[in-house]
């Protein structure tokens, strides 16, 4: 969480590509308010946090788990459960997603998922370019 905060506070003079943003913040703490492992108080201050920010994102792409193997590793326990609730959350929150902010889940080798990224990029630069 503080990592997405000091993003956040940052001024954006540039485009920012990150591999996480506040949505994951949210999701996240959503997942372990609802397991009783983070108090109401503080699930209410990342809501507050996530709404106020979330608007300033263009695109956000997410990872499917379909095809991904779950793998323990340092960072990461291989408890499918939590995978799958922590992954409807973000389904249901990415639907809920103000309109400016588009979403792309994507698939495939990280080459295939890193060209489909660039294409998005470049097709939602156009369409917004056309907007304005």
């Amino acid at each position: 969480i503080e990592f997405h905060l000091v993003n956040l506070a940052k001024p954006l003079v540039q485009s920012v590509i990150s591999d996480r943003c506040i949505l994951d913040a949210f999701c996240y703490t959503k997942y372990l308010r609802n397991a009783g492992k983070v108090s109401e108080k503080c699930y209410d201050i990342i809501k507050d946090i996530y709404i106020q920010n979330i608007p300033k994102m263009d695109l956000i792409f997410i990872q499917s788990i379909d095809g991904i193997p779950l793998v323990a590793d340092k960072d990461r326990i291989e408890d499918h459960e939590f995978r799958n609730s922590v992954n409807d959350i973000f389904s249901i929150e990415c639907n809920r997603l103000p309109s400016n902010v588009s979403f792309h889940y994507i698939h495939g080798s990280l080459e295939e998922r890193v060209e489909k990224i660039l294409n998005l990029i470049k097709i939602e630069s156009r369409i917004r370019e056309k907007i304005t």
